[in-house]
């Protein structure tokens, strides 16, 4: 044998021995769940991780969100783990919802799912508090001899939206095999997911399943609006404001359902409920939508999901919300009244006939709250509430807003900070003035920012304008901008306006986007 033969032998065996190596490397990754890119000295990351491995790091880290696997459910509480909602413990189960405590249910028990946010996870109520935990107790009373108790599971994280709930619902059904489902409708369920941080906060930058380009539209942000606008506002505005019952009963223009973005919003709320209860039904599975309280927003709620199916089924709601339902000093339900929605929530499965109650055997309501609670009202009656609202609230829609007088700082959207920054851009809506210009006044970012060169692109429905906005000198006074859009009619119209550059700036210790201060937009 040659010595060439020779060394294409060794070269053979050392190519066969090397995708040996190889193809055990692929083996030992997928049965042993490690990465290709293992560790091979200090500094090296490995870029793959088992499940495990993710949620042991995850709670090594300071807060109680983690990332989820589907960009549309956005995120999860961190699997398995202990965390403190208004001082009161909370359980979380593997799969990052509220935890089912007690034993494990029979095999041929009823399954029934309860679907929401922080309210059906329950914020500020101990683990056997929870609406979940006290349906099913309330249930297993019920129960006929010899028949399993129902079991109720919790699918709901504290911020999720509609579309966060009900993307986990079907990710979940195989797992859960609900016989019912019964979803909770909060206000902020019509606004943007939230990122999470590497500390495993959320984020109000963006919504995963959507991407950072887009303004963040959050309630949180129109919250933050709220201080600074009530110490600006005129006292003619301020009485018009109390007349109305305050600051916080004058909707968002995203809740209201007269804006285009929030009308988008609305049917895409409703209509993605009738999928879920349209594939449940598909199941053998039932569908519910169970409303607290009368609010505005419950009122609107309920009309617009019987308009896109009559058949929905609701549960009765209480009525006028007050301080004695609430935890002290947060908006969510306390221990009594969820003690007490679950009881309804009982009586009306069994009036239904979804669920099986011992001959003789009442459910037991506290008191004060079965005073308040009755059958909805009929469709037209709903109908006709809403209209007195939705013209209420169209009243209030101005053709400007402006920041500086405390104006329809309520027809934003989001973008703005509540120090009027804005990041990549800013959104909301405005009443269209016929004839009239849309104009900006704004306030620049110092020449030294790195912001400049910089120009804004201008939506008003589907007129489109750039303005350039010049360096500013030192001093600057405040600039007035005009976009060459006019318009016609007297429509509530969104605005949206998009910056070509920004920057990262640290304000109050925190890092944010910014391109130009918001002083005014409108006619």
């Amino acid at each position: 044998m040659s010595a060439r033969t020779a060394l294409a032998r060794v070269a053979i065996l050392a190519s066969a021995l090397f995708a040996a190596l190889v193809a055990f490397e692929g083996f030992y990754s997928l049965v042993i769940g490690k990465s290709l890119l293992r560790d091979r000295g200090a500094g090296v990351i490995r870029t793959a991780m088992r499940d495990d491995d993710r949620m042991e790091a995850a709670l090594r880290t300071g807060g109680p969100y983690a990332v989820a696997i589907d960009p549309d459910v956005g995120f999860t509480m961190k699997p398995r783990l202990t965390w403190k909602f208004h001082g009161v413990p909370s359980t979380v189960d593997e799969h990052g919802s509220r935890a089912r405590i007690g034993p494990a249910p029979h095999e041929h028990a009823m399954r029934i799912v309860l679907l929401g946010d922080s309210v059906t996870f329950g914020f500020g109520v101990a683990d056997d508090q929870t609406l979940a935990h006290r349906l099913e107790a309330v249930l297993g009373e019920l129960t006929p001899d010899g028949e399993p108790s129902p079991a109720v599971f919790t699918l709901a994280v504290p911020g999720w939206n509609v579309w966060n709930c009900c993307r986990a619902l079907e990710n979940h059904l195989g797992r859960l095999r609900p016989d019912i489902v019964i979803y909770t409708p909060v206000e902020n369920d019509l606004y943007d997911s939230f990122a999470t941080t590497e500390a495993g906060f959320r984020s109000h930058d963006f919504d995963p399943a959507v991407g950072g380009v887009r303004t963040h539209v959050s309630y949180e942000s129109f919250q933050a609006l709220l201080t600074p606008m009530a110490t600006r506002m005129s006292m003619v505005d301020a009485v018009a404001f109390k007349a109305e019952g305050g600051l916080f009963a004058i909707p968002p223009a995203i809740a209201t359902g007269i804006a285009p973005e929030s009308k988008r919003r609305w049917a895409s709320f409703t209509s993605r409920l009738n999928e879920v209860r349209v594939r449940l039904a598909e199941r053998g599975a039932k569908f519910a939508v169970s409303p607290w309280f009368d609010d505005a927003f419950e009122w609107q709620f309920v009309r617009r999901v019987l308009d896109v199916e009559p058949a929905m089924e609701v549960v009765p709601w209480f009525s006028a919300r007050g301080p004695a339902d609430l935890l002290e000093g947060d908006p969510h339900p306390n221990a009594r009244c969820v003690d007490a929605r679950a009881a309804v929530i009982a009586k009306w499965l069994v009036a239904r006939g979804w669920v099986d109650a011992r001959e003789g055997r009442l459910v037991g309501v506290d008191k004060d709250y079965a005073a308040r609670w009755a059958p909805l009202p009929a469709p037209s009656a709903i109908a006709a509430r809403c209209r007195e609202d939705v013209a209420r609230w169209r009243a209030q829609f101005r053709t400007e807003i402006d920041l500086e007088h405390a104006r329809g700082f309520h027809q934003l959207y989001g973008g703005v900070g509540p120090d009027f920054t804005v990041g990549r851009a800013l959104w909301g809506s405005l009443v269209a003035q016929d004839g009239g210009e849309l104009r900006l006044r704004i306030d620049r970012l110092g020449g030294e920012s790195g912001v400049y060169p910089l120009s804004l692109e201008v939506r008003f429905g589907s007129e489109t304008a750039t303005v350039v906005v010049p360096m500013p000198e030192a001093d600057a006074s405040p600039l007035d901008l005009g976009t060459g859009i006019t318009a016609s009619g007297s429509d509530v119209v969104d605005v949206a306006v998009r910056a070509s550059n920004w920057i990262v700036e640290r304000a109050n210790g925190t890092s944010r986007l910014a391109s130009f201060r918001l002083l005014r937009v409108g006619f």
